[in-house]
């Protein structure tokens, strides 16, 4: 091996050139694909076994879990904010409740009432019912 000299002096070795036959390539090729499925195939294994679980165990170790008193204060700060927020949809709901009844009150006064006469009242309509006379049924040859 020869050694080159880079730009800052410092010298490089070089690196051998490997020659290889058709076949030989192929084959090499071929080992790459192969190690290349295998260790797709053990990431998949992870994924579906129980090298799974071990990951999510390990992660939930690594989780900084808040204290008690976070705990407590956190909640108490979200249900009082909560509680506001229902009250004020409270207030919102009676005060559009009442002008929506004050308006349609006030559209009802001011428009003017039509004197409606009342239906004319007449005898009940009795209707007989007739029954269909009977039809003869036609002669059959050959039967008494």
């Amino acid at each position: 091996m020869s050694k080159k000299k880079q730009k800052d002096g410092t010298a490089k070795k070089a690196t051998p050139k490997v020659e290889m036959s058709k076949k030989e390539l192929k084959q090499a090729e071929k080992e790459a694909k192969l190690k290349a499925k295998a260790k797709t195939a053990k990431k998949a294994d992870k994924v579906k076994g129980e090298g799974w679980f071990k990951g999510i165990k390990g992660e939930l170790k690594r989780v900084s879990w808040p204290n008690w008193e976070t705990v407590k204060s956190n909640t108490i700060t979200v249900v009082t904010v909560l509680l506001m927020i229902g009250v004020f949809v409270y207030i919102l709901d009676v005060g559009f409740g009442a002008g929506s009844r004050a308006l349609i009150q006030t559209k009802a006064a001011s428009e003017p009432t039509a004197t409606v006469a009342p239906p004319a009242v007449t005898a009940p309509v009795v209707t007989k019912v007739v029954p269909a006379k009977a039809t003869p049924k036609p002669a059959t040859k050959g039967k008494k």
